[in-house]
């Protein structure tokens, strides 16, 4: 799960979290993964940390990337 702000957020296929997903999936064989884009334009460090606890809750994922 990737959390951030403006340069999180999505960008569709250019956005860092899909690039990360694409990268990933091309060089794994036996793994399959999927990025949670949990950007947010305009946001700042506050509010991305206020909503941690609730993504964790929602998505528990495997890694985080701030």
């Amino acid at each position: 799960m990737c959390l951030g702000g403006s340069t999180t957020a999505d960008g569709g296929k250019y956005s860092y979290p899909a690039q990360l997903e694409t990268v990933l999936n091309e060089k794994s064989e036996d793994r399959s993964f999927k990025v949670i884009n949990k950007g947010v334009d305009g946001v700042n460090s506050t509010f991305i940390l206020s909503k941690l606890k609730e993504n964790l809750t929602q998505y528990n994922p495997d890694i985080v990337v701030v």
